[in-house]
């Protein structure tokens, strides 16, 4: 049995997720990988690097509310992210990330987990490169922009890289959705904000939904079965 964890796109959306994996955290389960794309993959890095209670501060303390403005050609996030990537790692499962690569907008996955910390930000900067909102990125020679834009949740993929069981938690992102279903899946409300609104306000109340959806989750017969077979 292997367990994936996926985290879709969806940019400020993120926030539910920061609140669904604060409550996921109490049942002890631990997935055998994450993947994320976009906002999904800075939160997958996140699971890694930060306890859970942690995660959700980060959301609500750390993540910039002008997420336009650029600073000396960088994007406002990336101090952010490099001050994520230095931090040492608290979970070893693996983390892999979507992006799409340059011309022909083609899927392209990474594990990003035992990279040098430069390459791990390259890796998520590319994930969460938005195009006309933030810069493609450069890697070797090909450019690569936001997964979100080919696979906005990546289920398919973590079932071609052998998952056998699957949570998935999106983030409302606008891009494409595989055909493939999991039975454990949580997404965002019809209220969510604005993939771009990342003012403050709204935080603490998508991160509660978060929260109160992965509990309701959890008492599911499909969750208790994967819990139980796992220990």
């Amino acid at each position: 049995m292997t367990l994936g964890l996926v985290l879709g796109g969806g940019g400020a959306r993120g926030a539910f997720q920061a609140g669904a994996l604060a409550a996921l955290s109490t049942s002890k389960l631990r997935p055998d990988f994450v993947l994320g794309t976009s906002i999904g993959a800075i939160n997958a890095l996140g699971t890694t690097k930060l306890p859970a209670a942690e995660l959700v501060q980060w959301w609500l303390t750390k993540i910039p509310r002008n997420m336009f403005f650029r600073r000396q050609g960088e994007v406002p996030y990336a101090t952010l992210l490099r001050e994520l990537v230095a931090r040492p790692t608290i979970h070893p499962w693996p983390v892999l990330i979507l992006t799409a690569a340059l011309p022909k907008m083609r899927q392209h996955v990474v594990t990003i987990t035992g990279k040098p910390a430069s390459a791990q930000l390259q890796w998520l900067l590319a994930s969460s490169a938005i195009p006309r909102v933030y810069p493609k990125v450069n890697i070797a020679d090909t450019h690569y922009v936001d997964g979100g834009m080919v696979n906005d949740l990546p289920v398919d993929v973590a079932h071609d890289l052998g998952a056998t069981h699957i949570i998935s938690i999106g983030a409302g992102g606008l891009g494409p959705k595989p055909k493939v279903a999991t039975r454990l899946h949580l997404d965002v409300p019809k209220w969510a904000p604005n993939i771009l609104d990342f003012r403050q306000k709204p935080r603490p109340r998508l991160m509660q939904a978060g929260w109160q959806m992965a509990q309701q989750m959890m008492k599911t017969p499909e969750f208790k079965a994967l819990t139980a077979s796992r220990a």
